[in-house]
C-alpha cells in the first residue's frame, strides 16, 4: 500500500526498491524485438524532448535563468512520453543494477538489456514518432479528464513548436507521413510489443 506522505499517496523508499527490482527483472528477460523497438521508440522520444528545448533556448530575448528553467521543463518531455507511453531508456535501466545486485538476474542479461536498449536509443533518435498519434496513445492511459489534457498538451505542443505538418490542417501528401509515424512508429510497435503476447504490463 502506498504510504501517506504531505498529504499524497506515494510509495516509500522501500517501496521503491522494491518496485524497480521486480520491473528491472522483466525489463532484463524482454524477448528482443520488443526490448529493441521499445529502446527505438525512447530514442525518438528524448529527441522529441531535446528538439523543444533547443527550440526553447533558441529565445535570445530569455536571459539565462529563465532559459534555462524552460529548457528544463521543455527537455523533461521526452521522460514523460517514455514513462506514459512504455519505452525502454537507457539512462534509466541503469536503475537494473538492483535486480542485479539481488541476484535476480544475471550479468549476461544485465549487459544484454543495457547493449540492445542503448542501440535501439540510437536508432530512435534519428527519427521521430509522429506526436499527434502518441498524444492520442498517452491520452488513453488517463482515467479523467484532467489526466487525458495533460497527457496531450506537451506533445502537441511540441508538434507545433516544431513546425511539423498534420493530415488534416495541411497537404495531402502529409498524410502519408503520418500513416508511417503514426500508424507504423507508434500503433504498429505498440501492438507488436502488447497486443501480440510479447512481454506484460510492466507497471502490474
Amino acid at each position: 500500500m502506498p504510504s501517506i506522505i504531505f498529504g499524497s499517496e506515494a510509495f516509500s523508499p522501500k517501496e521503491i526498491a522494491r518496485r524497480i527490482r521486480a520491473v528491472g527483472v522483466v525489463k532484463a528477460r524482454l524477448p528482443l524485438f520488443p526490448m529493441l523497438v521499445l529502446g527505438v521508440l525512447a530514442g525518438a522520444f528524448i529527441g522529441i524532448g531535446g528538439m523543444l528545448f533547443v527550440l526553447v533556448n533558441a529565445d535570445s530575448a530569455l536571459t539565462f535563468a529563465p532559459s534555462a528553467l524552460l529548457g528544463g521543463v521543455a527537455f523533461s518531455l521526452g521522460l514523460v512520453i517514455v514513462i506514459v507511453a512504455g519505452a525502454e531508456l537507457f539512462t534509466g535501466n541503469n536503475l537494473l543494477v538492483m535486480a542485479w545486485a539481488d541476484r535476480q538476474i544475471t550479468t549476461v542479461e544485465l549487459l544484454r538489456n543495457w547493449a540492445v536498449v542503448f542501440t535501439g536509443n540510437l536508432i530512435g533518435a534519428a527519427g521521430i514518432a509522429v506526436l499527434v498519434c502518441l498524444a492520442v496513445w498517452m491520452a488513453t492511459a488517463g482515467r479523467t479528464v484532467v489526466d487525458k489534457v495533460a497527457a496531450i498538451v506537451f506533445p502537441i505542443t511540441a508538434f507545433v513548436a516544431a513546425g511539423f505538418e498534420h493530415s488534416v490542417a495541411n497537404l495531402v501528401p502529409v498524410v502519408l507521413g503520418n500513416i508511417v509515424g503514426g500508424g507504423v512508429l507508434v500503433g504498429l510497435v505498440y501492438h507488436l510489443v502488447y497486443q501480440r503476447g510479447a512481454i506484460r504490463d510492466m507497471r502490474e
